[in-house]
């Protein structure tokens, strides 16, 4: 036993001493791989520094830019990436049978070569000599990509889209309804076919990186509209009535907004509707409900909506074709103008600027005390109608101006000039009900007819007094033929034609003799108020609250389209 323990003992140091031999072994090779490690950066750091070319495995697409300057890449990216090599190319969207021809132009790109080059030299761009040692050994093992910078025009590419799959795109449609007095009917959603823009976009995008450009195929995807909120509806449903009211569509015309009913019922027979619709075949279910309408009703509106004739005014025009011409195309600018209570009209604005692209022409216009030729001479016709239209209408005249000379057309005080962004002629709805302007320029007679409502049966005449050069204007409303209100509309004050001042007998000299007894002339009576009456006779209405504001005879360096 004792012999056991000494071989045991000796085996125990003996692999004690082999156990050590391999440590040190193995410590005095991985620090040899350390410092030769070390000496490999030392001499890569040692090679690189100053190195100023692309950094390996650097790619653009499938062009490798190792080792190319910053010369050599600029030059690269203008021969490959340039508009010029986008000149004549063009993409088919193609969607079913539909396709779409898109020219690259339309998509207006623009490359940035510039910064397409600094994004190159960006990898390995580190200002410390061994971390850019350590990122030029990992491009030798790893693939660098470096995608063109550029920008192009989505909304254009959106819009040939849209164009090429008109024939495919459905918008989704949520759960409609239709409220009745007694009943609400419900109609099933109906999903919609639309093309994922994005989807195009990404294609667009790397046709554009490769510079290869291919049909592109729309693939339309169903797409699922919002689910009804029952709360939402429900609350709705059971809410207070409300009016239907007037507004204005996309095109600019009134309709009537429909009435909201409030209606009586409970909320399981809400829900039991909406369940039985995800499984109606006919697409619609039904259930019942009490209902208390509102005072103004769609119906209701849409009865009374133009029915009166507010006013109506005439004038004769003629002159040369190209007066003609101004005079015709303002009408037709302003024909089936519509306003909502409170809206402002501008007739500056309406008619368009005065330019042959408008389709004006030259014609004798107003200059001061001259008449000259100008674009757009005669359109201060149809406005000189349109406010005399607007006077009988009985609506707030916001700004007029007569003209600097007497008009022949029709009578001194009822004018208004126009200088396109100088002189204006702008009027408000001011009756609680939307109105509408019918015009016409035909025969040589210019008629402006104002629609509405006016139940109350107003009537309006106008009064003008004065004399020569200057005038006033009064207006005058009347109900069942008593006088509710008086206002002053305007004065006017013209300017003598210059062929008046060359006849007038030269101004004396001498100091004038005092006399106690008045001349003649001075014992003359003034002017009586001169009543004038429209061509039509007008309906009543009632009267603005504000007061127009009296206009003087304007500058002599506007231009007044005559």
């Amino acid at each position: 036993m004792e012999k056991k323990s000494t071989v045991d003992n000796a085996s125990h140091k003996t692999s004690n001493h082999t156990d050590k031999g391999r440590s040190h072994r193995a410590f005095t090779f991985f620090g040899a791989v350390i410092v030769l490690f070390i000496v490999f950066i030392a001499v890569i750091s040692i090679r690189i520094n100053g190195y100023d070319k692309v950094f390996p495995n650097t790619y653009i697409n499938d062009t490798n830019l190792e080792g190319k300057s910053a010369d050599e890449i600029i030059s690269f990216l203008d021969s490959k990436y340039s508009n010029e090599k986008l000149a004549g190319l063009k993409i088919n969207l193609i969607c079913g049978n539909a396709s779409k021809e898109l020219p690259l132009e339309a998509l207006d790109i623009k490359f940035n070569n510039t910064e397409t080059t600094a994004n190159i030299f960006e990898n390995g761009n580190e200002t410390n000599i061994v971390a850019r040692a350590f990122r030029f050994l990992f491009c030798k093992l790893h693939k660098t990509d470096i995608n063109p910078v550029y920008e192009y025009n989505t909304s254009a590419l959106a819009d040939a889209v849209t164009a090429a799959a008109a024939d495919y795109e459905t918008e989704p449609v949520g759960v409609t309804f239709e409220l009745n007095p007694d009943r609400v009917i419900l109609h099933k959603q109906t999903d919609g076919i639309m093309v994922d823009r994005s989807e195009v976009e990404a294609i667009i995008n790397d046709s554009i990186k490769a510079m290869r450009f291919n049909d592109v195929y729309l693939e339309p995807k169903s797409i699922h509209p919002e689910d009804l909120d029952f709360n939402k509806f429900y609350a709705w449903l059971t809410n207070d009535a409300e009016d239907a009211y007037y507004e204005k569509n996309a095109e600019n015309s009134v309709t009537v907004h429909p009435e909201k009913l409030k209606c009586i019922v409970d909320k399981e027979t809400v829900k039991n509707a909406i369940e039985q619709l995800k499984a109606a075949e006919g697409g619609t279910v039904e259930f019942s409900v009490e209902t208390n309408p509102p005072e103004n009703t769609t119906e209701k509106l849409q009865q009374i909506l133009y029915t009166d004739k507010l006013s109506s005014y005439s004038t004769n025009y003629g002159g040369t074709s190209a007066r003609v011409n101004n005079v015709q195309l303002a009408v037709s600018r302003i024909n089936g103008y519509e306003m909502l209570p409170g809206e402002e009209f501008s007739y500056d604005k309406t008619i368009l600027p005065r330019n042959a692209a408008n389709g004006y022409q030259a014609a004798p216009v107003y200059v001061g005390n001259k008449v000259e030729s100008g674009m757009g001479g005669g359109i201060c016709q149809p406005s000189s109608t349109l406010y005399c239209a607007a006077l009988y209408a009985n609506l707030e005249i916001v700004e007029r101006h007569n003209h600097s000379l007497l008009v022949s057309y029709l009578p001194p005080g009822l004018d208004a000039t126009i200088a396109e962004g100088v002189l204006d002629l702008k009027f408000k709805n001011s009756t609680p009900y939307p109105i509408k302007i019918a015009a016409s320029a035909a025969s040589g007679t210019v008629t402006f007819s104002i629609w509405g409502y006016n139940p109350e049966r107003y009537s309006v005449e106008l009064l003008r007094s004065g004399g020569g050069y200057s005038y006033q204007v009064t207006r005058i409303v009347k109900k069942d033929g008593a006088e509710v209100a008086r206002q002053k509309m305007s004065s006017s004050l013209y300017n003598k034609p210059e062929e008046e001042k060359k006849e007038e007998p030269p101004r004396q000299t001498q100091a004038p003799q005092q006399t106690q007894n008045p001349t003649a002339a001075e014992n003359k009576p003034a002017a009586a108020p001169e009543s004038t009456a429209p061509q039509t006779s007008p309906p009543k209405q009632e009267a603005p609250a504000s007061e127009a504001v009296t206009q003087q005879a304007p500058e002599a360096a506007a231009v007044q389209e005559q």
